[in-house]
């Protein structure tokens, strides 16, 4: 017997071995001496979702609909252990026979896939590595607006990159409390991070748990779950399309990312470009920690070879939203996120657009739905609702919706980025193995970052990437940093060529 699951990979079961579930805003390890041990970590989105191949090749599949942190054990007999800190399990079995018969029976269950514009199976390309604010005010951010225009006339479109997070002390932030828009909290006002809130007049009276996304100013997370934070989500992305006419947006951190949860010396304290700005820190010790260090804490904790908890580069798990404690839901944040955007985006835009979607909050954090605890993982999810929601109501058309952190059904409404990379052999061969695990999760529009987003490429390994990338549904190249190397003649022509290719097969 095969097992596909988690990493999309056929496991054997001679062995044991153990997989951990919940969403993190965590690099893949992109090194050989490292790859055993990156295939047991959890990434940025949560699909417990497991299919067996039988020796006659019969298949079946299961879906354990959990969202608190979980891990699953595979071992000899064949016997599988899955293991579940916290809220209700639900088991739902797809008898097959055949493997597609499951993922077509899967996909009955969950949601089919979105259809993405048409315009978003052409090549992409992006950049990042901006070193200061020098960089960008290069850019020109006054003819910012007209060069997008430009764009359009020319044919080409443009995605802007979308972060969850909302300055404590902008506009945004004070237009939403005025409207009444949830963010993640607090349970109690004892509890509040008093040394962070002080610093921020709006948030200075309130439960609102405040993170680091961007080290120069923390920032409050939505409450996805929330009718209105739905509202006044839409309302923001409406009105930030009357400056800038975007195509798509591409959400990112909605695992959801606190920079360096915990941490007395955080790593930004080190960039001379960052501001020495406080950390997020969750309760660890007392009654109060019970949320943020159970008594077994999964394998998302024992993967790692430093100390860590459940909340590290996150939210406190013992956070609440609408939907319940963070705990419980945070798995589906990100896909609350994209839904409610792509909502907002199509009524927008009235054409479909494209979002590509130890760093999280205390599981003590509260929502509208509950604790974190419990709702962590839906928090990509529900941002996924709110964000397509508002995308069909800016665009009135059909647009795409990519998002790093999702949960099962999350494909009805976006697209996937598979994160970031490293410019490795491994990650190119491991970009085969998780598109078809995407595909099998009911998420067909999906790609990673072509030539390896981090560390200097090679001359043969961008060529072949560009070849391999051409099938990709989502082909984007996204570098940290653009190399002389990438620009090359021979590795253009390729690109070229190979595009070429696509195009006339699409």
């Amino acid at each position: 017997m095969k097992i596909f699951f988690i990493d999309a990979q056929a496991h054997d079961v001679e062995h044991y071995a153990t997989w951990a579930l919940l969403a993190r805003d965590s690099w893949p390890y992109a090194y050989p001496a490292y790859v055993e041990e990156r295939n047991k970590r959890n990434l940025y989105g949560v699909y417990p979702f497991l299919m067996a191949l039988e020796k006659d090749y019969k298949a079946h599949g299961l879906l354990i609909l959990n969202t608190n942190p979980q891990d699953i054990t595979i071992g000899p007999a064949p016997h599988i252990v899955y293991r579940t800190i916290g809220g209700i399990l639900d088991l739902y079995f797809f008898p097959g026979p055949s493997p597609e018969d499951v993922v077509r029976q899967y996909l009955a269950f969950v949601g089919t896939p979105m259809l993405p514009a048409y315009w978003a199976l052409g090549f992409q390309l992006g950049s990042l590595g901006y070193k200061n604010w020098q960089d960008l005010e290069n850019v020109g951010w006054e003819g910012f607006p007209s060069y997008v225009e430009q764009l359009h006339n020319e044919s080409l479109h443009v995605i802007v990159v979308l972060q969850p997070g909302v300055q404590a002390d902008g506009d945004p932030f004070k237009r939403a409390l005025q409207e009444n828009a949830s963010f993640v909290e607090w349970e109690t006002k004892q509890a509040v991070q008093k040394s962070i809130q002080n610093l921020y007049p709006l948030a200075n009276e309130t439960k609102i748990m405040l993170g680091v996304l961007r080290a120069n100013k923390h920032v409050a997370y939505p409450d996805f779950t929330a009718a209105e934070t739905k509202s006044w989500w839409m309302e923001e992305l409406a009105d930030f399309h009357k400056t800038i006419s975007y195509d798509g947006l591409w959400m990112v951190r909605n695992e959801p990312s606190s920079l360096e949860t915990n941490e007395d010396q955080p790593g930004y304290w080190y960039n001379p470009e960052h501001t020495n700005i406080t950390s997020l820190h969750c309760p660890v010790d007392g009654s109060s920690a019970k949320y943020d260090v159970p008594p077994y804490q999964t394998q998302n904790v024992y993967h790692y070879n430093v100390p860590t908890y459940l909340a590290s580069t996150t939210l406190c798990m013992s956070a609440m939203t609408k939907q319940g404690r963070m705990y419980d839901v945070k798995n589906l944040y990100g896909l609350q996120q994209t839904i409610a955007t792509n909502s907002a985006m199509q009524n927008i835009t009235k054409k479909r657009g494209t979002y590509l979607a130890s760093t999280t909050l205390c599981m003590s954090a509260m929502t509208k739905q509950g604790r974190m605890y419990d709702v962590k993982n839906l928090y990509g999810l529900q941002q996924t609702i709110a964000t397509n929601s508002a995308m069909q109501n800016i665009t009135k058309k059909r647009g795409v919706l990519i998002t790093r952190s999702s949960y099962p059904s999350g494909g009805r409404y976006a697209g996937h980025s598979l994160g970031n990379n490293f410019a490795a052999w491994e990650d190119m061969a491991a970009s085969v193995v998780a598109i078809q695990e995407f595909n099998m999760f009911g998420i067909p529009y999906v790609g990673a970052d072509i030539c390896g987003y981090a560390d200097d490429t090679t001359e043969e390994l961008c060529l072949r990437w560009q070849q391999l990338g051409a099938f990709y549904t989502l082909s984007r190249c996204k570098r940290f940093q653009t190399s002389q190397l990438f620009l090359g003649v021979k590795i253009f022509s390729a690109t070229h060529q190979i595009s070429r290719y696509r195009y006339k097969r699409r």
